[in-house]
């Protein structure tokens, strides 16, 4: 965990973020391009652990979201998505 997001955290008194985004996507065309790592699965998965480690070495707790796979549908923030794969 960076030490400038930590001590903003801190500063807040706030010991929870709802954070990192674990989604994979290669199309900048999809909602959540911008919030990836760009990377592949197994480089993100890697990425994802060494993060949420680095929040519990700092007391601190986080929330993974959206799971691959989700990045190439609508963004249900503002929208409904109806995901007809199988």
């Amino acid at each position: 965990m960076k030490r400038k997001k930590r001590n903003l955290l801190r500063k807040y008194r706030l010991n929870i973020n709802l954070a990192p985004v674990a989604d994979i996507s290669y199309n900048p065309k999809d909602f959540i391009y911008k919030r990836t790592f760009g990377k592949t699965a197994n480089e993100t998965s890697e990425y994802i652990a060494k993060t949420v480690e680095g929040y519990v070495n700092n007391n601190f707790t986080c929330c993974v979201k959206h799971f691959p796979g989700y990045g190439n549908n609508l963004d249900t923030h503002g929208e409904i998505s109806i995901d007809k794969r199988k």
